[in-house]
């Protein structure tokens, strides 16, 4: 029999032993996908920073004992504390994909504008959010215009909405004929 630290241990619970420990660094450096739950820690960059800042949405998250910078280009601002699920990818620390589990927040406002300033086949809706972050609460606006077709008559019919990021999106079927 072996002797280690003392202990009589037999040749085969060396063997299984060292066998555990070679299977378990195996394992830590597999490269398989590994998934974690996380959560936003600190916001490395304030709400009201321009969004061309190259600081613009990017966050500190912690999972598994780990802390990292991430950057959402969702154009959400989210909040420290906020849920996450953390990819890692290939087990490779530097290969990350997070994704937020609450997506976004809910209006603090909605303003409809129907006249859009005196713009005769336009409506603006404005949608503001409320975010406290760093102990500081921000508002962010968000403008969506909508495009009538026959504005002002009874057959008026929304045929578009602009997003804020500029993306159309095509309505059909708003009105009874």
């Amino acid at each position: 029999m072996a002797q280690t630290n003392g202990q009589n241990t037999s040749l085969s619970q060396l063997i299984a032993q060292s066998v555990d420990r070679l299977v378990e660094s195996r394992i830590q450096k597999a490269t398989y996908d590994r998934t974690y739950a996380g959560i936003i820690s600190e916001i490395l960059f304030d709400p009201t920073t321009d969004i061309k800042d190259k600081n613009w949405g990017l966050y500190k998250i912690r999972f598994n004992s780990t802390e990292k910078q991430y950057r959402f280009l969702d154009g959400i601002v989210h909040q420290v504390g906020e849920r996450v699920s953390v990819t890692v990818c290939n087990n490779d620390i530097n290969r990350l994909v997070v994704e937020p589990t609450v997506k976004s927040t809910m209006p603090a406002k909605i303003k409809w504008d129907k006249n859009n300033g005196g713009d005769a086949d336009k409506s603006k809706m404005t949608v503001t959010r409320q975010v406290t972050t760093n102990g500081k609460t921000y508002e962010t606006v968000r403008e969506y215009i909508v495009d009538y077709k026959n504005k002002g008559q009874e057959n008026e019919e929304p045929v578009k909405i602009t997003l804020p990021n500029g993306n159309e999106i095509e309505l059909e079927g708003f009105i009874d004929e």
